[in-house]
């Protein structure tokens, strides 16, 4: 898996533009692919049994603060925090905050 922090994220001001900036937060080829997109909302308390499925996924924590378990490895995400792994490995979210967590969840099934 990678994990991708805001702080690293790259600033790109595109030519010719004014007020417009991207930051750019991965590039990956991945051929014959379908996409599924969605907004996932992690509750305070929320309890989730391990997911499995095939393909490539990509989390980008939107609000909030979760934990996030990979197989046996927790992972703290906070907001402007992003995840890529392979789905086939377990993995779920773990609430650790007072309030929602909003994760951004872009499967990439092969």
């Amino acid at each position: 898996h990678w994990l991708i922090r805001k702080s690293q994220y790259k600033y790109i001001q595109p030519h010719g533009t004014s007020g417009v900036s991207h930051n750019h937060i991965l590039r990956k080829v991945i051929p014959s692919s379908t996409v599924e997109i969605a907004l996932h909302t992690i509750k305070p308390g929320a309890k989730s049994p391990p997911m499995v499925i095939r393909g490539l996924r990509f989390q980008y924590l939107v609000s909030g603060s979760c934990d996030y378990q990979l197989d046996t490895k927790i992972i703290t995400l906070n907001t402007g925090d992003s995840v890529w792994f392979h789905a086939s490995i377990p993995h779920y979210p773990v609430s650790n905050s007072k309030t929602d967590a909003i994760l951004l969840v872009v499967i990439f099934h092969h």
